[in-house]
């Protein structure tokens, strides 16, 4: 079986999914940072900043 390697590169500042989006794929962060934000009357409020070996988007996946 062939074993095949998918990445995606994100520019600084790019957003990868928004609230509400479907998630229809998982990421793990190999290197670099990604800042969970919501926004909270009219404010951005940082949940959680996540670096290498973190994974990001699995949520959206199971609870669809």
């Amino acid at each position: 079986m062939e074993l095949k390697e998918f990445k995606t590169h994100f520019a600084d500042g790019e957003h990868i999914f928004r609230e509400g989006d479907n998630g229809d794929c998982a990421y793990i962060i190999e290197t670099g940072l990604v800042e969970v934000s919501v926004q909270k009357d009219e404010r951005k409020l940082v949940i959680a900043t996540l670096g290498p070996g973190d994974l990001l988007g699995e949520m959206a996946i199971i609870d669809k």
